[in-house]
């Protein structure tokens, strides 16, 4: 008897990351494009009759640094993230308390949120256990969150940065959530938000000076750390950003060293 064999390729996933790939490529030269036009154009003026007035003259070099320092920035997180994506950020995994790395994040944030208008504050649990983590990169997630959370919260908002044991199904775990009274997100762009460059108001993000990639940073760095991240955010009423790390055992206190 004569057969026939079908087979079936699923490629929903193959199809997802083509799209994934051609808009970071789309939105990647947009964000180098942006500084740099302005870079030329600025620069292309002063060599012209403009450049010889100086108050004119200092006018367009400080927004031509302005705008290197932008570039710079965006360089620098590309950097971060591909080193993160790779595995070559090494993380010097070691029992780190959580209580005095929100004491250095609300000093760093202090006079920041005073010209914001913004009530930063910390509700951290006094029997909160070591985690097992590098800390500056925990250090690092804590200041990437407070940071979005302040740039997103109108002026006479809140931002808290809770630490607290996790429980079940999280057992095992420490949760480093920052919560505001932001503008929230709408629930359809939630699943894109550590994606690198999604921007859920673009313009409102490049006014305020992000790069579009500090979430995309945030999940590696807690994903190397073998926790997870979740977001959860109403419109009108705030965001929350939950990272989870691992409570530290008592065999790490003499530290150890890991590679993401």
């Amino acid at each position: 008897p004569f057969g026939v064999v079908l087979v079936l390729h699923d490629v929903t996933e193959l199809r997802r990351l083509e799209v994934v790939r051609r808009d970071f490529v789309a939105n990647v030269s947009h964000e180098l494009r942006t500084p740099l036009t302005a870079i030329k154009g600025y620069a292309e003026t002063l060599l012209g009759s403009a450049g010889d007035d100086r108050e004119t003259a200092r006018r367009f070099l400080t927004v031509i640094d302005r705008h290197s320092e932008r570039l710079g920035r965006l360089v620098d997180d590309l950097l971060a993230l591909s080193d993160l994506e790779l595995g070559r950020t090494p993380m010097h995994m070691a029992e780190v308390a959580v209580g005095p790395a929100v004491d250095d994040v609300l000093q760093i944030f202090g006079d920041t949120a005073v010209r914001a208008g913004i009530r930063v504050l910390a509700q951290a649990n006094a029997d909160v256990p070591p985690i097992l983590a590098d800390g500056d990169r925990l250090r690092q997630v804590m200041i990437n969150l407070v940071d979005n959370a302040i740039k997103y919260t109108p002026r006479g908002g809140q931002v808290v940065l809770r630490v607290r044991t996790a429980g079940p199904p999280r057992a095992g775990m420490v949760e480093v959530a920052v919560s505001d009274t932001g503008v929230g997100i709408p629930a359809q762009d939630l699943p894109r938000l550590t994606e690198r460059f999604f921007r859920v108001d673009k313009a409102r993000s490049r006014e305020l000076g992000g790069t579009g990639l500090g979430l995309a940073i945030v999940k590696h760095i807690v994903q190397a750390h073998g926790g997870s991240l979740e977001i959860t955010s109403a419109l009108g009423q705030g965001t929350t950003v939950a990272a989870y790390f691992p409570v530290a055992p008592q065999s790490a206190a003499g530290g150890v060293e890991r590679t993401a």
